[in-house]
């Protein structure tokens, strides 16, 4: 029985035969002298060669360092160490039978080609098994000084030869089924191993799946040709025309790709309608060009080869080819009758005998047809056999949704994940870094759009001098990302100007104009103002961009445009509007946000200090609304396009609606209670205010700025600010300004603790407003002025104070500070010495109920924390829990911090489960 066992299959190991404990080998230099006396067991290695593969060709033969390193290594191996000895010219390693897996792998091998040869085709394959076990990985793979050696590189040729002797004997035990996923994974790691893909395709056509051996050869050939410009060669050809010509079943659907990914949900919806027995299927997908949609419907056509035995037709119908008409469904049905057989002379000139025929040829057949790129639903529809059993598959770039009995859908851009693994495999997974940092950009810049990824990742695989970052850069610069999203062949803008000239006039109008709007989304509406025309021709553009998948409409009545589509509205503009058409566009559009956003204000913030908007001539009415709920949900709606409106005002130089819409926008700030995007939207307006040195702009708007800060807790900089403004108003002449500015003040000052100065500011507010006969300016000038008395341990007046603003609130009909009057006195009833609860509560109570009423969410969690407060103190835990409880969800869907009397309550209040983790 040997000693050790020496294993060159993988890494270099040496081996204790006994209990199978690992030999170390110590350093660089004693690994390679005894891989490479392994590689020759037998024979005698010269020194000089042993030198040189050990310190480098360029070393002196004679170098005297080998022999105590010789030495080394024989005491490494204990009393198998005898075993390398001196020989001249070099040294020699003396094995025993069974000691060296070269050896053990070439007797393996050796007995199952005899095997082979006389027929014993389970020995071969058990043989062949046996020798591709010893196999761990590439030879002496951590050994480098030996793995370019010649011997090397014949293990792994020897290696694969056992792999096809091995496929060759379980496809001659009829194992196709088993031997198929096995081959699949080798193909994969040797994508150009010709006689791999032969068994693999010999496999799969033995085992009944005709189709996808044909699939394995197309696969092969593209392989081949994207990489190397070459042809398979003879052999495989000849297998791929036997298989293809055995049978009656057509397939002439396109090689599905090997690089589809991240449609999964799509495939699942296509393969599940085709599980039908018996029903007639038709499916279109729809959706944006460059997408995928030919993609994804190849590639499931091809998983369901096994489901329609007798065929799978495909017709390209070119109805968005440029330089080619669309095919007119007579020839389109021609070409159909040839695929399944009828000569040409039996082929009806009639248009609708040729649809019958067609029927009936497929009639008690299972057939897939796959009409591609479909220009409209009258050029599908005489194609579309009404035959039970058969399946019809459409892609186009139409919404095809009046197409009897179809299943419609359509696809969108990939997700980021889908997107980042199309690109990386496309490109070749080398070629990209696993931590690349622009990654991610490259893949935004794409828009998840399959071609443009396909289009960066050839870039990247064929030129070794570009980056992901280079690339991300171009992409960026001034008009290069249409520009640059381009190969030899094809372009996102030729494909999409395909799309666009075949609209209407009036439909290509309605498509570059809507480029002007700077949200995300926009609805008939918001078109209608950028269009100047009524609302419903502007849904019937919006629904036909939507049709041909030049918008998408994630919700009815949303719509939104593909990111590059965007870009090429913009530049296609640019190319046939003049520039005072876009700016007529752009600014109507601010001019409806801006009088909708004001009639949404006025509802939903009674008692609002209106501000005059100009005139406009357009033709878009703006919104009315029914009650203060209406006002905020719309408002909640259009959040994000609003502030993408303010940023493109102020950037386009718009400074009218740069600082009108801010200042209609910050009713909802104040309703919702969110002070950052408040401060944002105060901040902006005020630099377009000063832009245009517009006396109603600068005072409105720098009081937004100084209330904004305020709210946002920056007190110092509120301060500043404020006396800014009430500088501003006097220097004016503005009274009833400064009487508001006054009362803003009063606040300023009691968050710094300034009570005596608070309470002075809040008294003049009242004064002033007081003698303008302006009752609705004394509102919130009490409100303020009663917290401040509060604060200084004055509650009874402070219940005064409010108790008079609470009349007002309701003689004026200006409700929507009723709440937080009705809040206050509950709060300051439970100051008053002794405390009245139970008044107190039935104030909060009543508060709450009007601040739901009015939308005002940020008033509604504090009235439902003093509340928690309240019930805690009155010996009500379980209900004082449930107020704070809802106080912290509000604040946490407005973002924004509970107050941390509030917060200090819940800690205390939670019951145990609350505590369990």
């Amino acid at each position: 029985m040997p000693s050790l066992t020496f294993s060159l299959l993988g890494r270099l190991r040496v081996t204790s035969a006994a209990d199978g404990t690992e030999v170390e080998i110590r350093g660089r230099i004693r690994k390679t002298l005894v891989a490479a006396l392994l590689l020759e067991a037998g024979t005698v290695v010269p020194l000089d060669r042993l030198v040189g593969l050990a310190w480098g060709p360029e070393s002196d033969p004679a170098d005297s360092r080998i022999y105590n390193q010789i030495k080394r290594l024989r005491t490494a191996l204990g009393d198998a160490g005898s075993r390398i000895r001196f020989a001249p010219p070099g040294y020699v390693v003396d094995l025993e039978p069974g000691e060296l897996d070269l050896h053990v792998f070439a007797e393996h091998c050796a007995a199952a080609r005899a095997a082979a040869d006389a027929g014993r085709w389970a020995e071969a394959s058990r043989r062949y098994a046996a020798a591709l076990g010893l196999w761990r990985g590439s030879p002496l793979e951590d050994v480098p000084a030996l793995a370019a050696l010649p011997a090397v590189a014949r293990l792994e040729e020897e290696r694969w030869a056992a792999v096809l002797g091995r496929g060759e004997a379980e496809l001659n035990l009829g194992r196709f089924a088993e031997l198929v996923p096995e081959l699949r994974d080798l193909v994969k790691q040797e994508p150009e191993h010709e006689a791999l893909h032969r068994h693999l395709m010999l496999a799969l056509y033995r085992g009944g799946r005709r189709g996808a051996a044909l699939d394995v050869y197309l696969d092969l050939a593209r392989t081949l040709d994207e990489r190397s410009g070459l042809e398979p060669g003879a052999q495989i050809r000849a297998l791929y025309e036997e298989i293809r010509g055995a049978g009656s079943a057509r397939n002439q659907l396109p090689a599905d790709t090997r690089l589809f990914t991240g449609r999964e949900p799509e495939v699942a919806r296509l393969l599940s309608l085709a599980k039908r027995a018996g029903a007639v299927t038709i499916s279109a997908v729809d959706g944006l060009a460059g997408v995928g949609k030919t993609a994804l419907a190849v590639h499931v056509a091809h998983r369901l080869g096994d489901r329609f035995p007798d065929g799978q037709l495909f017709v390209d119908l070119r109805g968005y080819t440029k330089g080619l008409e669309p095919l007119e469904p007579q020839a389109a049905l021609g070409y159909l009758l040839r695929s399944v057989d009828v000569a040409e002379a039996q082929i009806p000139a009639d248009q609708a005998d040729r649809a019958a025929l067609l029927r009936e040829r497929l009639t008690d057949t299972r057939t897939l047809i796959l009409l591609d790129n479909a220009g409209s639903a009258e050029q599908v529809r005489p194609l579309v056999p009404d035959v039970p059993g058969c399946m019809t598959l459409i892609t186009s770039r139409t919404r095809l949704a009046d197409l009897a009995g179809a299943q419609a859908f359509s696809v969108d851009a990939l997700p980021p994940d889908a997107a980042r693994t199309l690109l990386r495999v496309a490109a070749g997974n080398a070629r990209i870094r696993p931590d690349e940092p622009a990654l991610d950009d490259l893949v935004e810049l794409c828009g998840g759009i399959p071609l443009a990824l396909r289009i960066v990742a050839a870039r990247l695989r064929h030129g070794p001098s570009i980056s992901v970052a280079s690339l991300v850069a171009e992409l960026r610069s001034e008009g290069g990302r249409l520009r640059n999203l381009r190969d030899d062949d094809r372009g996102l803008t030729e494909i999409f100007e395909s799309s666009y000239a075949a609209l209407p006039t009036a439909r290509q109008r309605a498509l570059r104009l809507l480029g002007v709007v700077p949200g995300a989304e926009f609805d008939a509406h918001a078109a209608a103002a950028v269009f100047d025309c009524g609302l419903a021709e502007a849904a019937a553009h919006l629904g036909a961009l939507a049709d041909h998948s030049l918008l998408i409409e994630p919700r009815p009545g949303r719509y939104r445009f593909h990111d590059l589509m965007r870009l090429y509205a913009r530049e296609v503009a640019e190319r046939d509007d003049g520039p005072s058409a876009r700016r007529a566009a752009f600014d109507r559009l601010l001019h409806w946000y801006t009088a909708s956003t004001r009639s949404a204000a006025i509802i939903a913030y009674p008692g609002w200090r209106d501000v005059r908007i100009p005139p406009s001539d357009s033709v878009a009415e703006p919104l009315e609304f029914a009650d203060p709920q209406q006002a905020v949900d719309w408002y909640d709606v259009e959040r994000d396009q609003l502030f993408a409106a303010v940023e493109a005002a102020e950037r386009e130089g718009s400074l009218t609606y740069g600082w009108l819409l801010p200042a209609m926008m910050i009713v909802f700030m104040m309703l919702r209670g969110r002070p950052d995007d408040r401060l944002a939207l105060a901040e902006s307006g005020l630099r377009c205010a000063e832009r245009l040195q517009d006396v109603d702009a600068l005072d409105r708007s720098l009081r937004n700025r100084s209330t904004a800060l305020m709210a946002a807790r920056r007190d110092a900089e509120a301060i500043e600010a404020g006396e800014r403004s009430l500088e501003f108003t006097r220097k004016h002449g503005l009274s009833r300004q400064e009487a508001t500015q006054l009362g803003n003040l009063s606040l300023a000052y009691a968050n710094v603790d300034d009570m005596d100065r608070s309470i002075e500011y809040g008294r003049e507010s009242l004064r002033i407003s007081t003698s303008l006969g302006d009752e609705p300016a004394t509102i919130p000038a009490r409100l303020n002025l009663a917290a401040s008395l509060s604060t200084v341990g004055r509650p009874a007046e402070a219940i005064e104070v409010v108790s008079e603003g609470i009349e007002v609130c309701r003689r004026t009909g200006i409700t929507v500070h009723l709440g937080a009057f009705l809040g206050s006195l509950g709060d300051y009833l439970t100051e008053l010495d002794p405390p009245d609860y139970v008044q107190a509560e039935r104030c909060l109570l009543e508060a709450l109920q009007e601040l739901v009423a009015s939308g005002h969410r940020h008033h509604e969690a504090t009235s439902h924390g003093k509340l928690g407060l309240l019930c805690e103190k009155t010996g009500r835990p379980a209900e004082a829990l449930a107020h704070l409880r809802e106080a912290d969800r509000i604040c946490v869907e407005l973002d924004t911090e509970i107050w941390p009397p509030y917060r200090e309550a819940l800690d205390r209040l939670k019951a145990p489960a609350d505590l369990a983790p």
